[in-house]
């Protein structure tokens, strides 16, 4: 048997001993369709289970095993043993891709993302790429993107420059649209004037500057010199979307 074989057996008999049938449709409910087969496994339990891999195995050999995963929890792994397991710049962007390549969902791209800690030291680096997955007709490249900005690139030094690429993203897609909403945010409590400036511009699409303007309203940290212009601001979208 190869070992890739022998790993994958391993991690499969872990995941169905951890699986939940009732929480599999749960979940899936949740999801976008089309997306692979689960068994209904918690994200603290996946979480603990990657660790365990990247400290059991050499953390590429579980990689490159996850990379033809036959369900949404081998898919969310394979980005998990990246994130905990690959510590060197070059060779993460390296791989990267491939695992960008697998993203066909909101919570594989978003809950990977938050593992990936190793960008915040090497912010230069990795612009380049992200940069072109932002610019990516693919829906869930720019949403990795973007996740991966809000997460990763909020230091002021890279704020505005986030901000400027943004606004020229070709946001079409649902789950893109979503991503850069979520961004501009959080944004707006540490760049209230730039942030909103993007939306008010027009700088994106009505509907992404809509569901920010949503998400502003809802969230308890938004400030109230903000809060006060969102009302006016949403009227003039929905005119301009009505036109």
């Amino acid at each position: 048997m190869r070992p890739e074989t022998d790993l994958m057996q391993h991690v499969r008999g872990r995941l169905q001993e951890m699986a939940e049938p009732d929480y599999a449709e749960f979940s899936r409910r949740l999801l976008p369709s089309g997306v692979r087969r689960l068994y209904g496994v918690r994200m603290p339990q996946l979480r603990a289970l990657a660790r365990e891999l990247v400290s059991a195995y050499d953390w590429d050999s579980v990689f490159q095993a996850l990379l033809q995963p036959a369900t949404f929890e081998e898919q969310m792994l394979c980005g998990l043993v990246l994130g905990y397991g690959c510590h060197d710049g070059r060779r993460w962007l390296e791989t990267v891709d491939c695992f960008v390549g697998l993203i066909d969902n909101w919570s594989v791209c978003d809950s990977c993302c938050a593992t990936f800690k190793i960008v915040q030291r090497h912010r230069e680096l990795f612009w380049p790429y992200l940069l072109s997955q932002a610019h990516s007709p693919e829906q869930y490249r720019q949403r990795f993107a973007l996740v991966v900005w809000l997460g990763q690139y909020r230091a002021s030094a890279w704020r505005e420059a986030v901000l400027d690429e943004l606004a020229q993203m070709p946001l079409k897609d649902y789950y893109a649209q979503m991503a850069a909403a979520w961004l501009l945010s959080v944004w707006v409590l540490d760049l209230p004037e730039e942030t909103l400036r993007v939306i008010s511009e027009m700088k994106v699409p009505a509907e992404v500057g809509l569901m920010a303007l949503q998400k502003m309203a809802d969230s308890l940290r938004t400030p109230s010199e903000v809060r006060n212009r969102l009302s006016d601001m949403g009227k003039q979208l929905r005119a301009v979307k009505c036109q």
